[in-house]
């Protein structure tokens, strides 16, 4: 199974006053056609696919463009799954996942598997499984969101903290709960192939100039020490420096897909591709690249 790893779309951004509409769908198109020149299987989109700027009306069109860009590959039976990030509007986001599964409910049950052909968003954690087109093994794929209390906290939790760094220190720890049941579910087989899919800063990640929009006082640093032995592979979404983390190099992030500010005027972007087998990865993650605008 080929999966693309991308992130980070901020799809219907502005930079200032500078609508970022055109250079972001040129980048969107330029995906869409190394999906196919690549023969990509699954299309792995690790958050913020839209930006907060987007108005109602933008992100109309912006959905309407990615039918038009990414109908060939779902017609030929690729999928893609994405999730929620930071900059994504959670109530946007979950209104948009509730109309899809009056469609095809499949998304919210825990360890199902989803029929090719569509695209999946994950607006809480969970994961699913999809099966290989030519092969017909299965891989799993967790899907965890951006830490946010209405996204991890269960029940009063979200009125118990008094601070900034108190909540933060929550998150953190019902990141870990929700990625630890998840892999204690009934359904989750620690011996099949695995990718975990996630939104969030790892620590000891390279953040490079700033983060995009956020302080990192605001920002939700969990560990991930274990993830290489958990995870055939780990597609990372939230920081725009492209990199892999420490020795693992199956733990990445894509970048984003454009230059989106001056802190990444000297970013190289791109995507990367990575294969699963029936016992796991096939070598290295690979990484394409992909033109960006000049930021002065």
């Amino acid at each position: 199974m080929k999966i693309l790893h991308t992130a980070d779309w901020h799809l219907g951004d502005r930079l200032g006053r500078i609508d970022r509409t055109a250079d972001l769908r040129v980048a969107v198109e330029r995906v869409a056609a190394l999906c196919k020149t690549e023969r990509v299987d699954v299309l792995l989109v690790a958050g913020d696919l839209f930006s907060e700027l987007a108005r109602p009306d933008s992100l109309r069109e912006t959905i309407r463009h990615w039918q038009e860009a990414f109908r060939e590959f779902l017609e030929g039976g690729g999928t893609v799954l994405t999730l929620t990030g930071n900059h994504d509007n959670e109530n946007f986001c979950q209104t948009l996942v509730s109309a899809m599964s009056l469609a095809a409910p499949t998304l919210g049950h825990m360890g199902e598997t989803v029929p090719p052909g569509r695209l999946y968003l994950a607006a809480d954690p969970t994961f699913v499984r999809l099966e290989d087109r030519l092969g017909g093994f299965p891989v799993q794929f967790v899907l965890m969101p951006y830490p946010t209390p209405g996204r991890y906290f269960k029940g009063d939790a979200a009125l118990k903290y008094g601070s900034p760094e108190e909540k933060n220190k929550l998150l953190v720890a019902a990141w870990a709960d929700a990625l630890r049941e998840i892999r204690a579910h009934p359904k989750y087989d620690p011996k099949a192939p695995a990718v975990l899919s996630a939104h969030v800063h790892v620590h000891g990640s390279s953040v490079g100039p700033s983060l995009f929009r956020i302080t990192e006082e605001e920002d939700v640093v969990v560990e991930g020490a274990d993830l290489p032995e958990q995870f055939d592979y780990v597609a990372l979404g939230h920081i725009h420096k492209p990199q892999w983390l420490g020795a693992a190099k199956h733990v990445r992030y894509s970048g984003s897909i454009e230059r989106m500010d001056l802190g990444e005027a000297g970013d190289q972007k791109g995507v990367v591709i990575v294969e699963i087998g029936p016992d796991g990865r096939n070598g290295d993650p690979g990484v394409l690249s992909l033109p960006a605008t000049p930021i002065y």
